[in-house]
C-alpha cells in the first residue's frame, strides 16, 4: 500500500470494471493486490475493499466504510502513509494508532489486531472543539487455513 492512494493520490486511481468504482492495482512476483475504492460525488461517505492474491488465489481481504469531511482527506493520506510507507507495521491495515498535525488528531483503535482476523474504526477529531470529522470502519481476515 506503499505506493497506492496514500503516498500517491488520486493518480493511483483507475477507473474499475465496476459503475462508481475506482481502484489502484498493484503486482509483485506471486502476489496481486487491488484496493477498490467507492463514493458518490458530492457525498462523505464512502467504501472500500483490499483484496491480495498469491498465485491466483485469494488469501487476504478487508473493507472499509464510513465518512469523512472532504477537508480532512489529506489529513487521512499522511497518516495512512505514515503506518504504510515509514513504520511497515500491521495496525489493522490502516493508519497509525494515533497520528497528530494541522490542529487534527487521527485515532485507530484496534478491536481485533491478529492479521489473520482484524476489526476496528480509524477517526479524525478536530483537536480543539473534540468534534469527529470522520470515520471508517473495517474488517478483514486471511483465507489460509492456520
Amino acid at each position: 500500500m506503499a505506493l497506492g492512494w496514500a503516498t500517491r493520490g488520486d493518480e493511483a486511481l483507475v477507473p474499475d470494471i465496476l459503475p462508481g468504482h475506482k481502484s489502484f492495482e498493484y503486482s509483485e512476483g506471486r502476489f496481486r493486490l487491488i484496493d477498490r475504492h467507492s463514493a458518490r460525488p458530492h457525498s462523505t461517505r464512502s467504501s472500500g475493499s483490499i483484496t491480495i492474491w498469491c498465485e491466483g488465489e485469494v488469501v487476504w481481504v478487508m473493507t472499509y466504510q464510513g465518512s469523512y469531511h472532504g477537508r480532512v482527506i489529506s489529513f487521512l493520506q499522511k497518516a495512512l502513509r505514515e503506518a504504510y510507507s515509514q513504520r511497515r507495521r500491521f495496525i489493522g491495515g490502516r493508519g497509525p494508532s494515533v497520528f497528530l498535525g494541522q490542529g487534527l488528531a487521527y485515532t485507530n483503535r484496534v478491536e481485533i489486531p491478529d492479521f489473520g482476523y482484524f476489526k476496528g474504526r480509524e477517526e479524525i477529531y478536530d483537536v480543539g472543539t473534540k468534534v469527529s470529522l470522520g470515520f471508517h470502519d473495517y474488517s478483514g481476515l486471511s483465507l489460509i487455513d492456520w
